[in-house]
């Protein structure tokens, strides 16, 4: 089997070995191996059960083999590129932040896997046992059930109004799915594909499965049929992981299967992709750049160096990162945490050391804290409203236990 681009890459890629639980995401090349995986065996007994937490927040796999050497820059962060205005109503006070668990229409484990930008709609999946995972959609905390076809579902992004789009697992492929009122609806497309955003006009962006390639692609609306992105040249391959208001693209995309990740862009109007700049980083350039998320003008994802550039990477040093789509401008944080997602105002959400779930803001870095105090979060972030004051994720129970959280910040 040919390996897909994450599957050298990204730190995603552990969550697909056999001895790693499955974690949610906001994007997904890894559903590539696992499709292929899936045409030689039947999926593992028991994964879903410990879907959501038992990941290695910091390490894309050469770093798993080789341990990561501490770097620790004295600036807390690197700016590159023509200046630029920071992000918009910076405060030099940190939020205060409380966390409190999300209920749930049935017993068992829960997880959050997306969110609108207004920080109303909250999607998730519930765990009652077995393969298949209810949707859940909150809606200002109340809960909704939703049951579709297959198994590993899956929403990753919801709109203002509720309409919330995501995979599935039917037979041996993914299927891409929108999800409005309770109803699901397959998305119109040729073969195996997903789902993993959508903006407030309808339009929705994922990828289409060609063979062991993804491609990215583009619903104008629910009932359209998908649109492949063009690609800068015949080799490339990946997928959509986001889309602006007005209707830019963001891309994960690499030139073959063992490429390195670059950011893409298709703005309105323009008929060929646009890849950005890898950012600058201490003591050197980005060998590569996976873009997580697009808010406002705000690119988030997390730039790549090698810890030494003298031998076949045999460690990765890792940077939480934000470009500005419309400058150019990247800002990279030396703070060390594993970034999963951002809002138009430039702050960032994630992954410390010890699966700790913090968020970066103009004040710095801080700890989310457990419902009802009593420390850290232990978990993972899955969303963040535009204006930073909702964040939705998981907290770690133990023994692959684990429930929805949503935190608010003022």
């Amino acid at each position: 089997m040919t390996m897909t681009i994450d599957e050298k890459h990204v730190a995603d890629l552990l969550r697909q070995l056999e001895d790693e639980p499955d974690r949610p995401s906001r994007i997904d090349l890894a559903r590539a191996i696992r499709e292929a995986r899936r045409r030689r065996r039947n999926r593992r007994a028991g994964a879903a059960g410990a879907a959501a937490l038992g990941v290695l927040a910091f390490a894309a796999l050469p770093v798993a083999l080789h341990p990561r050497q501490s770097v620790e820059p004295p600036e807390r962060a690197v700016v590159s590129g023509a200046p630029t205005p920071g992000p918009a109503s910076p405060s030099p006070r940190p939020p205060v932040c409380k966390g409190e668990y999300l209920p749930v229409p049935v017993k068992g484990r829960s997880l959050v896997t997306g969110g609108d930008p207004s920080g109303r709609w909250l999607a998730g999946r519930l765990y009652p046992g077995g393969m298949s995972h209810p949707i859940v959609l909150w809606h200002d905390g109340k809960p909704e059930k939703v049951t579709l076809p297959g198994s590993d579902q899956r929403m990753l992004d919801v709109n203002r109004d509720g309409l919330a789009v995501g995979e599935t697992f039917v037979g041996n492929r993914s299927q891409a799915w929108s999800v409005r009122a309770g109803r699901a609806s397959r998305l119109p497309v040729d073969g195996g594909a997903g789902a993993t955003a959508v903006n407030d006009t309808g339009r929705i962006v994922g990828f289409r499965q060609v063979g062991d390639r993804q491609l990215p692609v583009v619903w104008k609306s629910p009932q359209s049929r998908a649109v492949d992105l063009p690609l800068p040249g015949p080799r490339w391959e990946g997928t959509a992981v986001g889309i602006g208001e007005d209707g830019t693209v963001v891309g994960k995309v690499a030139d073959g299967p063992s490429g390195d990740l670059r950011a893409a862009i298709w703005r309105t109007g323009s008929s060929r992709p646009e890849l950005l700049p890898l950012p600058s980083l201490p003591d050197g350039v980005a060998f590569q750049f996976a873009p997580g998320s697009l808010a406002g003008d705000w690119v988030v994802g997390t730039a790549y160096r090698e810890l030494d550039p003298g031998r076949a990477r045999t460690g990765w040093q890792l940077y939480p990162t934000r470009i500005n789509i419309r400058t150019g401008k990247s800002v990279v944080l030396t703070d060390p945490f594993h970034v999963e997602v951002g809002n138009d105002r430039g702050w960032l959400a994630g992954q410390a050391r010890g699966k700790v779930v913090v968020l970066h803001t103009e004040a710095g870095l801080r700890e989310l804290p457990r419902p009802g105090g009593g420390g850290a979060a232990v978990g993972a972030v899955s969303s963040m409203s535009d204006d930073g004051h909702v964040l939705g994720g998981q907290l770690d129970l133990g023994d692959l236990q684990f429930r929805a959280v949503r935190w608010t910040c003022r």
